[in-house]
């Protein structure tokens, strides 16, 4: 199993990347210090998920999750071929790493379908990552919806985003996270002042200066979406990505679909997150 660990300015993140799977964030949070590929690996056997009550075999999220996997929660990839192949199995993966950063390329040969996954972890501790699908297939592909997903570990308590109005612009707005999704979606073609800006989860309590807070940033100001969401099971995930109306992406043979950076912050505290 091909482990990276990235670790910048008191962050470290954790990521898989399998040959025969899309890559999958294990760990990102405090600053792990240097690992050696032993103690990488006895982390990475404590973080992978378990079986629970659900399905046989454990459910893995990748960065861009897949049902096929037995992820029942939002999908990353949602689309068709008039009808057709709208549940993707990319099993063929080949990775390149440059820097605090990895490029997964991933093929599906009976779908006729390519994706292109990058991560970056920034100098500052921000960590990046983005998609690139490209239909292979005779028939026109729909793409409903590209979401990149990221995990949150612990037992984050809160959500914290934003809302207003025009002249009350970016006002907080907390609640409790519980099982289920929290959806935050612009309309407006335009990035308004009712946007949500950055979805946070957050331990109890948190502050400018306490407590942590892990936050997603859609770099996009047209049409997009922020979401949170908690399993049965207890996971957490932060994803987002671009809004797509009905039929506003439609890839002929050949052609590709680049999605927005989606940008995620960790701190203890929200000024180190901010």
């Amino acid at each position: 199993m091909h482990l990276h660990h990235f670790h910048a300015a008191g962050v470290s993140v954790v990521l898989e990347c399998p040959p025969d799977a899309l890559p999958a964030i294990l760990y990102w949070g405090p600053d792990l210090g240097v690992l050696g590929a032993d103690a990488l690996g006895r982390l990475a056997a404590e973080l992978r998920p378990r079986a629970d009550q659900t399905v046989e075999a454990p459910v893995r999220t990748a960065l861009v999750p897949e049902g096929r996997t037995g992820w029942v929660g939002m999908p990353g990839l949602s689309g068709h071929h008039q009808g057709e192949n709208w549940s993707p199995a990319f099993t063929v993966v080949t990775y390149e790493r440059e820097g605090r950063g990895v490029t997964a390329t991933a093929t599906d040969e009976r779908a006729r379908l390519d994706l292109m996954l990058t991560v970056e972890l920034g100098a500052s501790g921000l960590l990046r990552a983005r998609a690139e699908l490209r239909n292979r297939h005779a028939l026109p592909y729909t793409l409903d919806a590209l979401n990149l997903v990221l995990p949150v570990p612990g037992n984050p308590t809160e959500l914290l985003d934003q809302a207003g109005r025009w002249s009350k612009e970016r006002v907080p707005q907390r609640r409790p996270l519980t099982v289920g999704t929290h959806l935050r979606e612009n309309r407006r073609g335009r990035t308004g002042a009712d946007a949500a800006t950055v979805l946070l989860a957050t331990t109890e309590g948190t502050g400018f200066q306490r407590g942590e807070a892990w936050g997603l940033h859609v770099g996009f100001s047209g049409n997009h979406r922020y979401y949170a969401e908690r399993t049965a099971t207890g996971r957490t995930m932060l994803g987002g990505g671009e809004l797509l109306l009905p039929g506003e992406v439609i890839l002929a043979t050949g052609e590709t679909y680049a999605s927005p950076w989606v940008h995620a912050t960790y701190g203890r505290g929200l000024d180190e997150a901010a």
